[in-house]
């Protein structure tokens, strides 16, 4: 099952010495939200230890570009993991209690964070972007997993989760290059967060439009 982790693989014009990746993280290494020795010594850390992708998060230079709060992006951060905590627990008990149209529900308030942030230029509409873009956030490991569990049974979850889980990573890994690459090709992040934006209302629709077929396992 494993035997291709530590091979390499090219993407692109980018040949990666293996196939481990890590995430972007929110590690608080930063000061005003300036590059520091200890950021750099982390990554550092990761790369000898043999990762062969970091993915280094891009919050601040958005705001940075939309603005001159770059100072607010860190603050931001701490936001966005409010919402994200807070998310959890709501979209828990609001599938408890609406079933799977928190699925929709979650994609469109995702929507309206992602939208808010796009055209941010103060540091209360930031604040309220990151809080409803980690609340959003939040639902991921809540509402699919019991989408999936009521729909299909718990027999069948363990089977059928990887599948969605895998499609989360697929779209962690694929969507912060594009949006750098979209970024470095029109000048703006503008265009990917519209791109976002869209995708996340069209999922909003395609997931309204399956309530019609949605039935509880037996």
């Amino acid at each position: 099952m494993f035997e291709h982790l530590f091979t390499p693989i090219t993407i692109n014009t980018m040949t990666l010495p293996n196939r481990i990746v890590m995430p972007a993280m929110h590690l608080n290494y930063t000061m005003g939200g300036e590059m520091s020795d200890q950021l750099i010594q982390f990554y550092k850390e990761r790369a000898e230890g043999g990762a062969g992708l970091m993915i280094i998060g891009k919050l601040k230079p958005i705001v940075k570009s939309a603005s001159d709060l770059a100072w607010f992006a860190p603050l931001c951060l701490a936001f966005l993991a409010v919402g994200n905590a807070a998310g959890r627990v709501a979209w828990g008990v609001g599938f408890d209690r609406i079933g799977f149209r928190a699925v929709p529900l979650s994609l469109a308030g995702l929507a309206v964070g992602l939208g808010l942030f796009s055209v941010a230029r103060t540091p209360g509409l930031f604040m309220t972007a990151a809080v409803l873009l980690g609340f959003g956030f939040g639902a991921n490991f809540v509402v699919y997993a019991s989408a999936l569990s009521a729909h299909f049974g718990l027999e069948a979850f363990p089977r059928l989760y990887p599948f969605c889980f895998l499609g989360y990573g697929v779209a962690g890994l694929a969507g912060p290059p594009l949006g750098g690459w979209m970024a470095e090709r029109t000048g703006s992040y503008g265009p990917a967060l519209l791109l976002g934006l869209a995708i996340l209302l069209a999922a909003a629709i395609a997931t309204t439009i399956g309530l019609r077929t949605f039935r509880p396992a037996e």
